[in-house]
């Protein structure tokens, strides 16, 4: 058993105590350099900064996908782009690691959201419908070579597996823009499904989560805890394997009052956009 020591101020006297604080064992740290799944999640998601004639608006959260041998940073719309409340970003900057031996090396990354007065983003075909707030915007090709990035794939869906119980998830992100900003990493915050996963809530193809989340949030990648059980045509089993559920966007209000569950939209709508969004271009 080791002890560590701390010492903190009394706000109301100005007295300083002494704590102590226990555990047993040696004090493990991650190896970023390993396959850990867990380890490599770091590298998933990013930190974004919205902004619009190069002043700052606001804060998000980002994840990469690749499909095919295309990437994509995957956040919300309502990011870039409200019409409702007449908001237009004109730029992001997300952080990214140059390399994963060191994580205090990093840097800034520009994606202008407009070329030729065009978006840049890919949005879902039937967004006047369903309201989708999910974009992927494609990245430079050879980006991985610059930069230590690690992205969600198609096989990280869910497919032919689904849950033995209400699964529990864990959300990271970037809430209020707080994050572990001397080395580029993302927190965690844990939730659980809290509507019908699988199901489409008021036939939207999103579901919901329980989980106490915050602005800076919107644009998270909801995996998988991996203490979920999980079946399919061979049975029961766990995996420590990421299972990318869908994209966190909103907290969900009914009257205009917060119920504390948030609106999560299915992983697989990043596929219907991609394919709906490349069939219109040979069309």
């Amino acid at each position: 058993m080791t002890n560590l020591i701390c010492i903190y101020l009394d706000k109301h006297n100005g007295v300083k105590h002494n704590c102590v604080y226990f555990y047993f064992g040696k004090l493990k740290m991650i190896d970023f350099n390993s396959n850990d799944p867990i380890a490599q999640l770091n590298f998933t998601t990013v930190p974004i900064g919205i902004y619009k004639n190069d002043i700052k608006e606001g804060s998000a959260s980002g994840f990469f996908f690749k499909n095919g041998d295309t990437r994509y940073l995957v956040t919300n719309r309502h990011v870039v782009i409200d019409e409702k409340d007449g908001f237009y970003a004109d730029k992001l900057i997300i952080e990214l690691h140059t390399q994963k031996r060191d994580l205090k090396d990093f840097e800034e990354f520009e994606i202008d959201l407009y070329k030729n007065g065009n978006p840049m983003w890919l949005e879902h075909f039937d967004y006047k419908n369903n309201q989708c707030d999910v974009i992927l915007i494609k990245l430079p090709t050879g980006i991985e070579k610059d930069y230590f990035i690690k992205c969600f794939r198609p096989n990280n869906f869910l497919n032919d597996r689904s849950f033995e119980t209400i699964p529990d998830v864990l959300v990271l992100g970037y809430p209020l823009g707080f994050y572990d900003d001397k080395n580029c990493m993302s927190v965690y915050r844990k939730g659980t499904v809290a509507s019908a996963f699988g199901h489409s809530f008021d036939d939207q193809p999103y579901f919901l989560i329980d989980a106490n989340l915050h602005e800076g949030t919107s644009g998270s990648p909801v995996i998988s805890s991996a203490h979920n059980t999980l079946k399919n045509q061979s049975g029961s089993f766990v995996t420590s394997s990421a299972i990318l559920l869908g994209i966190h966007s909103a907290e969900h209000y009914t009257e205009d009052k917060p119920l504390g569950l948030n609106v999560v939209w299915y992983g697989e709508l990043l596929i219907e956009i991609i394919e709906k969004v490349t069939l219109h271009k040979k069309s």
